[in-house]
């Protein structure tokens, strides 16, 4: 990751994920997201 993330502010700040794979014959990939707002809205890292 290039980029900081910071927690200055942040009350009880937690990592939480799910992994899902779906493999393919040409390409494969895996999509970071992360929440600010508990889930409601996505941003791709």
């Amino acid at each position: 990751m290039a980029n900081n993330i910071s927690l200055v502010g942040a009350s009880n700040p937690r990592l939480e994920f799910a992994a899902k794979w779906g493999l393919h014959t040409t390409t494969d990939y895996v999509r970071l997201q992360i929440s600010t707002n508990g889930g409601s809205t996505w941003t791709n890292l």
